[in-house]
């Protein structure tokens, strides 16, 4: 591996770090509920627009640093593209279930685990072993 990608896949986490490091200048109503206990509280009027915001905000700076990452660990705009594609289902439909789970009165643990799906980088973690695996599985095939 070059030493280009390298540095790039060392911004990229570099990035993720600083997300979660700064996580409390963001404007999240719900960090400081779901810092105590929280199981038997309910959850606090919270500002539809200014949460989706912030949620959605931390998804995409996750999500460009988790791309970037791909990108130069497989030097592949193909599959950038298809990760892109799996993280924009991921978004959408986890950010639904958050808002259907706000809502409609639900447990809170499930609610501090899909926030927790759409603000931490939750799903790189996923890919990049699974990409690794089947790019090695298809190189062996041959």
């Amino acid at each position: 591996m070059k030493i280009g990608r390298i540095i790039g896949i060392i911004i990229g986490i570099g990035l993720l770090i600083s997300v979660r490091v700064y996580e409390h200048h963001f404007n999240d109503e719900l960090l400081a509920f779901f810092d105590g206990d929280f199981q038997n509280k309910t959850i606090p009027n919270i500002d539809f627009w200014t949460t989706t915001y912030t949620i959605l905000l931390r998804f995409l700076l996750n999500g460009i640093a988790s791309l970037a990452i791909i990108y130069f660990a497989f030097w592949d705009k193909k599959l950038v593209y298809f990760c892109l594609v799996l993280y924009l289902i991921f978004g959408l439909v986890l950010t639904a279930i958050f808002w259907i789970c706000i809502y409609i009165p639900t447990s809170n643990e499930i609610i501090f685990f899909v926030r927790r799906l759409l603000i931490q980088p939750i799903l790189i973690l996923v890919l990049l072993p699974a990409i690794y695996f089947l790019q090695n599985k298809n190189k062996h095939a041959k």
